[in-house]
C-alpha cells in the first residue's frame, strides 16, 4: 500500500493505492515500504513510516490498561426542532457544537449537568473544562470527571504533544477519528503531567519524541 500520492494529482485532497498479490493468507502488509501487521491496528495514521510505532504504543498500553471512558449524546443533536443557533426564551440551554458553534436547546442533553471534559469531533483537537453548565450534540464527545481538579489534571493529558500527534496523525480530514479517542489510554487523574513525564511513562524512544516534538508546535 502507499500513501500520500499527492504530487500524481493537483487536488486539496489526498489518495492512496493498493498492489494485491493472490497469495496464501498473510497477515503483514507492506505500507510505504514498512511491514505492518494489520491485525494489530484497527487503522492507519498519516505518515506511518515514522508515527506508526507510537500508535502501536498508545493503543497497546489501552488494551493492557484500560481506556479512557469517552460518552457521547444525540438527544440534542442539531437536526432536531427544539435545537437552535440563537438562544431565546424557549431555548436557553447551550449545547457545544464545532469550536465556533454553539448551539440552544430546550431541553438538557444527558450528560449537560456533569463536570467534564468536552470536545467537539469537527475541526481542531480543542478540550475543555465545563462545570455543568453546557450539554452536547451529536458532534461532540466527553469525558466525566469527578470534580474540576481532575479536569484539569485530565486537561494535562489531553493537550499534551503525545496525545495531541495521537489525534491529528491519526485522521485523515477535517473531522477526528472517533475510535482513535476512544482508544486513549487511561492515566493517573491525581496530578498534572508535563510532556516530559507522558514520554516517559509511555517509554517513548528518543527518535519517536524527537518526531512528536517536530510535527506537534
Amino acid at each position: 500500500m502507499s500513501i500520500n500520492n499527492n504530487k500524481y494529482f493537483n487536488v486539496g485532497s489526498s489518495f492512496s493505492y493498493w498492489i494485491i498479490q493472490k497469495t496464501d493468507n498473510n497477515k503483514k502488509s507492506i505500507v510505504d515500504g514498512v511491514i505492518v501487521d494489520l491485525s494489530n491496528i484497527f487503522y492507519l495514521p498519516r505518515n506511518a513510516t515514522k508515527s506508526l510505532s507510537i500508535h502501536q504504543n498508545i493503543i497497546n498500553h489501552g488494551k493492557q490498561n484500560g481506556v479512557l471512558p469517552v460518552v457521547s449524546d444525540t438527544s440534542c443533536h442539531s437536526s432536531k426542532k427544539f435545537v437552535v443557533s440563537a438562544a431565546n426564551t424557549s431555548h436557553i440551554y447551550p449545547h457545544h457544537h464545532t469550536n465556533a458553534i454553539v448551539k440552544y436547546s430546550s431541553i438538557k442533553s444527558k450528560y449537560f449537568n456533569n463536570k467534564k471534559i468536552v470536545w467537539t469531533m469537527s475541526g481542531k483537537w480543542q478540550p475543555f473544562y465545563d462545570d455543568g453548565v453546557i450539554g452536547q450534540t451529536e458532534c461532540t464527545g466527553a469525558i466525566l470527571v469527578s470534580n474540576q481538579n481532575e479536569g484539569i489534571n485530565l486537561l494535562s493529558y489531553l493537550n499534551s504533544k503525545l496525545i495531541k500527534f495521537i489525534v491529528e496523525t491519526g485522521k485523515w480530514s477535517g473531522w477526528l477519528h472517533g475510535d482513535v479517542i476512544k482508544s486513549l489510554p487511561k492515566i493517573d487523574l491525581i496530578r498534572s503531567w508535563t510532556d516530559e513525564e507522558i514520554y516517559a511513562h509511555f517509554n517513548l524512544t528518543q527518535e519517536e519524541i524527537d518526531y512528536i516534538e517536530a510535527t506537534i508546535k
